[in-house]
């Protein structure tokens, strides 16, 4: 899926436009406090950052599922990936029945009833992720598993998007954070996220 890769390129340039303009500001500059420099800068890198994250991957999530089943359906069946069987295993809380003295759909083919019902599940699995409310592990478990893509388990990318929440909540919610990180601190975690997310999006190109 290029399309993917240049989502990704975009959204690593969109933060890097974040950083010339509340990070770089910073470098050398000693006239504002810890707090200051934290209130006018530092939170608005982390909350904007964190929304390009937030978009990149619910973007990823809505992609990949329109993309495998498209390759599904036009295909007739033949191609397939894991996303297909993801997706009806983790929205396939009913098994179908087949009755017998059902006339109307006696032609029904399983290629049929797999499209219909892979209708079914990319609808309830959009509504799934415009209810998406962040980035950590638990709403990304909900994203990327039932689309086939694993959640990357490094410590780098565990912690970084750990912290990056909690700052990015601490200013949602509480407008101030219990502990002021540099924008050097900042700066490095998001540089560590994106590229642990380059292994994450090479996997999904590998697919096709």
């Amino acid at each position: 899926m290029p399309i993917i890769a240049e989502y990704y390129i975009s959204m690593k340039d969109y933060i890097e436009s974040l950083r010339t303009t509340f990070i770089r500001p910073l470098d050398g500059d000693d006239s504002l406090s810890p707090d200051e420099r934290y209130k006018y800068f530092v939170k608005s890198f982390c909350v904007f950052s964190h929304a390009a994250l937030e978009d990149f991957f619910e973007t990823l999530s809505l992609r990949m599922a329109a993309h495998s089943i498209d390759k599904f359906v036009f295909s007739g069946g033949r191609k397939i990936d894991r996303c297909v069987p993801a997706l009806i295993y983790f929205y396939g809380d009913k098994a179908p029945r087949i009755n017998e003295d059902d006339e109307i759909n006696a032609e029904l083919t399983t290629f049929d009833a797999l499209r219909n019902r892979l209708d079914e599940v990319k609808k309830t699995h959009s509504i799934l992720v415009k209810d998406n409310h962040g980035v950590s592990k638990k709403y990304l478990r909900k994203l990327l598993m039932p689309v086939g893509i694993d959640v990357p388990h490094t410590v780098t990318f565990h912690d970084e998007l750990l912290r990056l929440a909690r700052w990015r909540g601490e200013y949602a919610h509480k407008q101030q954070a219990t502990k002021i990180p540099s924008h050097l601190e900042v700066e490095k975690g998001m540089k560590d996220l994106c590229d642990e997310l380059s292994t994450l999006v090479a996997d999904v190109e590998a697919r096709g």
